[in-house]
């Protein structure tokens, strides 16, 4: 079992239904599939288990200094359209 995949759908699935459309949009399509079947097969997700996972969501994006902008300005560009930022 993908636990980072099940993390990650009980995010998504945490989320009103317009904010996780807008997410998903804006991840590769593959990779939407993946956390939309893994929401479909969730079942009922325990309160501990959904707290768990929104607390390591809430950390990673809290964490000091793992914030680098043009790092990840840099591997979007090249993954969604296939090219790297002007610079």
């Amino acid at each position: 079992m993908n636990t980072e995949l099940r993390k990650a759908a009980i995010v998504l699935a945490s989320l009103d239904v317009d904010t996780a459309i807008s997410i998903c949009r804006h991840m590769p399509d593959v990779e939407a599939e993946e956390v939309i079947a893994e929401m479909s097969r969730l079942g009922r997700v325990d309160s501990d288990e959904q707290q768990q996972a929104l607390a390591d969501f809430s950390e990673h994006l809290e964490r000091p200094g793992s914030l680098q902008a043009s790092e990840q300005a840099e591997r979007l560009m090249a993954a969604v359209l296939g090219r790297h930022t002007p610079g």
